[in-house]
Order: structure tokens, then C-alpha cells, then sequence
């Protein structure tokens, strides 16, 4: 019904014309810019396009027991030629929350990065009907200018400001309004800083260095000690860490030998991966029902 309805409209389509689709009526989107050229397509914080495990189709039953399940898998599971999609449209940007509900941030891995545009907005839950209001306002004002913009090379460096509350439980900077709300360099309207400019994993690059010397005041620590108890024996981890931790502890531990401070390459002996537990070919996600409550487990076994 969605596609049927959707290429009557389409039918209007001159090529310049913006697709916005939103959960799971991203995949709609998806499909129609297959068949139609268009401007641009904005897909907002869409259901992934894979097949869903029979856990996932038993949740939307519960969830929408008035509603045709069946009639929406066949729609879901249908393959979307994103190769169709992207020489159909001008532009396609994928807009997701970090706290979405549903939509997991992994969703973006499936949108390829140099021809997607990827935004990720700050606790904007599943993006509902008021956060799609202003999204949406935001969007139709400036299409074009859409998108991150690197600062220009005569403004670097980006100093940090030091008046931020460190003790809110989100990243600081977002606490001084001065620092985080500037004028685009490029058009100069309204715009907003990018505060997360570094993985989470650089940030524990040389975690391993410090526990050497806890007490150390005056410098992240001493040489002597790292000497004394580096490199660690035996490192145990799951097997994602290879290009995310490991790939930044390894390269950071090069640096600092590089420049005198350690004494050694590989800041790891040994490494050993254990597995991951998979239930209908998924790891444990919200997005896809397969959650295992610690509160169940308690109840059930003590």
C-alpha cells in the first residue's frame, strides 16, 4: 500500500524533488528512489535494511496486534538496490539519534561513507513527531548547507574552553553555549560545533601507562615504572577491538617510543579473544528484541 501510493505521487516527480523517510518508512524511501530520480533523500532514524530475526516479528506483533506483520516483513525483507538508489539522487543523508530507542547507531555501517552524508543528532530519542518538526524546519531552510564543514585552516587550532561542568553525565563542552554555538564558516548562519571529534577509544589509548603509576601528580607517569611492569603479559578482549582499542593503543605506544618515553613497540604480549553469544544470528540489541533483562535472569535464578 505504501508503494502504491507513493508512485501516484511520484508520478509528479520532475527530478528535483526531496524523499524523506523515517523508521520504517525508510525502506519505503529507499525503494521509490530505486525507481525515480530525484534531489535528495533523507533517511531518519530508519529501520535497518536487513532481515529481522522471528523474535523482532514477534515484538511487532505484540506491539501492533491490528496491524498486517505479515504484509510488512514481505515489504521489509524485500532487497534494496542501493546501488540504483545512489545514482538516482544527488544527495543522501542519514540522520540518527544517539539515544534511539530502536535504531542502534551500527545502523549507519550499512550506508556506505563516501556516499552518504551521516549526522547524528544528541538525545533526540527516536526522532518523533516534535523533534522531526524542528528537524524538518532545519532541513527545508538551507538543503545545501546540510552537513559538517571542516573549520578553515587560518582558525586552527580549536582551543577548548575551560568553563565547562565536568561533573554532567554528557560531554562537557555542551555545557558552554558560547563555545558550542558559532557561525557556519561557510555561509555564516546559525550553526553548532562538532563535540565529539575523537573515538572513545583514543581516549583509553594509554590507560595501561597510568595504571603504572596511579599516584603520579605532575605527569601522566614514570618512566621507571612503565620499565618496570610494561609491556602486559596477557591482554584479553573480543576480536572488534583489532581495529578500534588495539589499533589506537598500539599506535599511540609507537608514538611515545618514538619519542623516548617507553621502551618497547607492542604494548601487548600476548592477545586473546574470547567469543560472543548469538541468538538467530544476532548479537544482543535493542533494534533487534533479542535483550536479555538482567532483572529476568535475578528473578528466575537468584
Amino acid at each position: 500500500e505504501w508503494m502504491a501510493a507513493l508512485e501516484k505521487i511520484a508520478n509528479d516527480f520532475d527530478g528535483n524533488d526531496i524523499i524523506i523517510g523515517h523508521s520504517l518508512g525508510g525502506n519505503a524511501a529507499l525503494h521509490l528512489a530505486e525507481r525515480k530520480k530525484i534531489s535528495s533523500l533523507y533517511l531518519i532514524a530508519p529501520a535497518p535494511p536487513v532481515q529481522y530475526p522471528k523474535s523482532r516479528w514477534g515484538w511487532f506483533r505484540k506491539e501492533w496486534p491490528n496491524s498486517d506483520i505479515d504484509a510488512l516483513k514481505k515489504f521489509h525483507d524485500a532487497e534494496v538496490n542501493f546501488a540504483k538508489v545512489e545514482d538516482n539522487s544527488e544527495r543522501r543523508v542519514l540522520i540518527l539519534s544517539d539515544n534511539d530507542p530502536y535504531i542502534p547507531l551500527e545502523a549507519q555501517k550499512l550506508f556506505d561513507d563516501k556516499r552518504w552524508e551521516k549526522i547524528v543528532l544528541h538525545e533526540r530519542g527516536h526522532i518523533l513527531e516534535p523533534e522531526f518538526k524542528e528537524l524538518f524546519n532545519e532541513l527545508m531552510k538551507d538543503k545545501k548547507n546540510l552537513g559538517i564543514v571542516p573549520v578553515p585552516e587560518k582558525d586552527l587550532p580549536v582551543l577548548l574552553p575551560e568553563n565547562v561542568d565536568f561533573k554532567a553525565r554528557e560531554n562537557p563542552l555542551l555545557s558552554n553555549k558560547k563555545f558550542l554555538e558559532v557561525k557556519c564558516p561557510r555561509c555564516n548562519s546559525p550553526a553548532r560545533r562538532e563535540t565529539d571529534t575523537m573515538g572513545g577509544f583514543v581516549d583509553s589509548s594509554w590507560y595501561f601507562l597510568r595504571y603504572c603509576s596511579p599516584d603520579e601528580k605532575d605527569k601522566p607517569f614514570d618512566k621507571n615504572d612503565v620499565k618496570y611492569w610494561m609491556p602486559v603479559d596477557q591482554y584479553i578482549g573480543g576480536a572488534e577491538h583489532a581495529v578500534m582499542h588495539l589499533i589506537y593503543a598500539r599506535f599511540f605506544t609507537r608514538v611515545l617510543r618514538d619519542l623516548g618515553y617507553v621502551n618497547f613497540s607492542e604494548p601487548f604480549t600476548k592477545l586473546f579473544n574470547q567469543g560472543i553469544v548469538y541468538k538467530d544470528g544476532h548479537k544482543m540489541s535493542k533494534s533487534f528484541g533479542n535483550v536479555v533483562f538482567q532483572t529476568d535472569i535475578s528473578e528466575k535464578y537468584g
